[in-house]
C-alpha cells in the first residue's frame, strides 16, 4: 500500500472484512458507493488467509489474526484493534461493510470529529439491545411468542405472508399512512370520527378504503390489501394477554411481545467488569460508523481488551457493542456528543415507522422527522429487492 508511508495527516475511510463470502460480497457492493463520492483513500483491513474469496480492492492491509478466534471474532478483533494496526497521524472513519454512501457530502463526516472518539446513536436504547448482546432467555422467549402470534395472524389475514411486490408496496404504503395518523393526536381523533360516522365503506384516503362488512382494507380499485384481525382473540388462543388501550399483546412477563427489552446486559457489565451503568435505559452508541485518531488510543485499547475478554464467556454473545457500552461508562463518556443520524441512518426492516416520503427524497423511522442521509446502514435485508428502502438506496449509485 503506497499510501501508508505519507507523513501529512490524511482523512481515510476504513472497512474491516474477514472470512465469509457474504461479508466480502457486501463490501464489494458498498465500495463503489464511496469511491463515487470521495477522493480520500479507502482502506480495507482483512486477514486474507481466512477469506472465502479474495478482496478486490487497491488498498488492503493484510493482518494475521490469532488462530484461536473464529472468523466472527477475528473481524471484531481487527475492528477494535485498528488503533494498533493503522499508521499514526491520520483521521479515520470506520465503516461496517453494510454502510452505503448515498448523499452528496460524504466527506463532510471528517469535520464531525470530536475527540477522543465519535460514534452515532443506535436506533434503540440499551434495554432493547440487551437480549441481543447477552445469552439471557428474554429473546428466545419473546421470539417464541411472536412466532405463535404470527401464525395466528396469517390465519386471519391470508395476505400477511405475501411475497408479491405490488401487494407488499401497497401494504407498506398503508402502514405508512397508519403511522402518520398515530403520530398526531388530532389526526387520530378526526380519523376515528370519520370512521364511526361513515357507511360500510370508509375512505381513509383516495388510495385506500375499509370495507366494514368484509373487514378488509382495499386499494381504490377494490383489491384486498390487508384484512382486519382480532388481536384479542389471537392473544387468547396464543395463551397471552391483550391490552386494549395499547392495542398490544404482552407475554407472561407483562412486556410487549414485539419489543425485546431487559436489564441483563447492564447486570453482566457490572458483574464482569465492575462497571456500574448509571442509566439502564441509556441511549447507547452504534458501532457501524465512528471517527477516530491518535487521540482515541486509550478508548480503543480498553474497548479491544474488554471485547477479547467476552469471547470465551458463555454469558455473552460475540458482539462488540456491549463492551463498547462498558468502555463509554468506564471512561465517563456517556454524555459525549454523538453523530447526527445523517451519518449512520439505521434502516430497520422490521419497523412499521420506517418509510420514504411521497416524493422518495427523504426517509423517516419515527413517522415524523424526515432525513436525507449521507450514509445508510442496512444491517439486515441487505440486497432485498422486495423492500422499497433497499431499492431507493441502491438507486443512489
Amino acid at each position: 500500500m503506497g499510501n501508508l508511508n505519507r507523513t501529512s495527516m490524511q482523512n481515510i475511510y476504513v472497512f474491516v472484512v474477514c472470512g465469509g463470502l457474504e461479508h466480502i460480497n457486501t463490501l464489494h457492493y458498498s465500495l463503489p458507493f464511496f469511491k463515487k463520492r470521495t477522493q480520500n483513500p479507502i482502506w480495507v483491513v482483512s486477514d486474507s488467509t481466512r477469506n472465502e474469496s479474495p478482496v478486490v480492492h487497491s488498498d488492503i492491509i493484510d493482518v494475521k489474526v490469532p488462530a484461536e478466534y473464529d472468523n466472527h471474532q477475528a473481524s471484531i478483533w481487527l475492528k477494535t484493534n485498528l488503533h494498533n494496526l493503522l499508521p499514526k497521524g491520520n483521521r479515520y472513519v470506520y465503516l461496517d461493510t453494510d454502510i452505503l454512501a448515498i448523499g452528496s457530502q460524504s466527506d463532510a463526516i471528517f469535520e464531525q470529529y470530536i475527540p477522543p472518539i465519535r460514534f452515532a446513536a443506535d436506533h434503540c436504547k440499551m434495554k432493547q439491545f440487551s437480549p441481543y448482546a447477552v445469552n439471557c432467555m428474554c429473546l428466545p422467549t419473546h421470539t417464541a411468542y411472536r412466532e405463535r402470534v404470527n401464525a395466528l395472524l396469517e390465519q386471519q389475514d391470508p395476505l400477511s405472508g405475501t411475497e408479491e411486490i405490488f401487494l407488499l408496496e401497497k401494504r407498506n404504503e398503508l402502514q405508512r399512512i397508519f403511522a402518520t395518523i398515530k403520530s398526531n393526536k388530532l389526526m387520530v381523533l378526526s380519523t376515528a370520527i370519520r370512521f364511526f360516522t361513515s357507511g360500510n365503506r370508509f375512505m381513509l384516503t383516495k388510495e385506500f378504503y375499509f370495507d366494514k362488512s368484509a373487514k378488509v382494507w382495499c386499494g381504490s380499485d377494490g383489491t384486498p390489501v390487508m384484512y382486519q384481525v382480532d388481536m384479542r382473540k389471537i392473544a387468547k388462543v396464543a395463551g397471552l394477554k391483550y391490552i386494549p388501550i395499547k392495542n398490544d399483546i404482552v407475554g407472561k412477563d407483562g412486556k410487549s411481545i414485539w419489543v425485546d427489552s431487559c436489564n441483563h446486559l447492564a447486570q453482566c457489565i457490572e458483574n464482569k467488569f465492575q462497571i456500574p451503568i448509571g442509566n439502564k435505559n441509556w441511549q447507547h452508541w452504534n458501532g457501524g460508523v465512528f471517527l477516530f485518531s491518535d487521540e482515541s488510543h486509550v478508548f480503543m485499547q480498553m474497548w479491544h481488551e474488554l471485547t477479547i475478554e467476552i469471547f470465551k464467556d458463555p454469558e455473552w454473545k460475540t458482539r462488540d457493542q456491549g463492551t463498547l457500552i462498558a468502555t463509554v461508562w468506564k471512561l465517563g463518556l456517556q454524555n459525549h456528543p454523538v453523530l447526527d443520524e445523517t451519518w449512520n441512518f439505521i434502516a430497520d426492516y422490521g419497523s412499521k415507522n420506517l418509510f420514504l416520503n411521497e416524493a422518495k427524497t427523504a426517509i423517516t423511522r419515527d413517522a415524523n422527522l424526515f432525513i436525507h442521509p449521507e450514509f445508510i446502514h442496512i444491517y439486515h435485508h441487505f440486497g432485498d429487492e422486495k423492500w422499497d428502502v433497499w431499492n431507493w438506496a441502491k438507486n443512489k449509485m
